[in-house]
C-alpha cells in the first residue's frame, strides 16, 4: 500500500514539475530548463545564459580538456 501511495505522489510531482518547465534549452534545444532559473546550469561562454545541466557540464569537460591540452602539450 505504502509503495503506491509513493509512486502516486512522485507522479503527481512529476507531472506539476513538466506543466511548469516550458523553456527549452537554448544550447542543445533538446532538454527543458527547471522552473527555477538557478537550479541549471549558467553558461560558461556568456556567463548570463542558463542552460541544462548536462549541457553546462558538457561544457565543464570541454574546458578542463582544453586546458590540460594547454599544460601538457
Amino acid at each position: 500500500m505504502l509503495g503506491n501511495n509513493l509512486r502516486d505522489h512522485y507522479n503527481a510531482l512529476r507531472k506539476k514539475f513538466e506543466s511548469e518547465c516550458t523553456e527549452i534549452c537554448p544550447r542543445c534545444n533538446q532538454v527543458t530548463l527547471h522552473p527555477t532559473q538557478v537550479m541549471n546550469a549558467l553558461c560558461r561562454r556568456d556567463n548570463k545564459t542558463y542552460i541544462c545541466s548536462p549541457c553546462g557540464r558538457q561544457q565543464a569537460m570541454n574546458d578542463y580538456a582544453s586546458r590540460l591540452k594547454e599544460t601538457h602539450g
